[in-house]
């Protein structure tokens, strides 16, 4: 779904099923939100972020990111 895992600065995401899509820091705050396959955190700080996505079923899941 996520690549590559750790990322330095771009991370890709399948979107083929999702119907949202968020990154969110350490802290809980929205970072990133939008459906696009390619999302560039360059700007942010190494560290741990989630991704947390929506599928076209509702269903719900949470993938940590790890930022070289």
């Amino acid at each position: 779904l996520v690549y590559p895992n750790p990322f330095e600065n771009i991370v890709n995401i399948d979107i083929k099923q999702l119907k949202e899509c968020q990154i969110i820091d350490i802290k809980g705050r929205i970072v990133h939100e939008g459906i696009s396959a390619t999302v560039d955190l360059s700007e942010f700080s190494s560290g741990i972020y989630y991704l947390r996505t929506i599928g076209i079923d509702n269903q719900i899941s949470l993938s940590k990111l790890v930022k070289l």
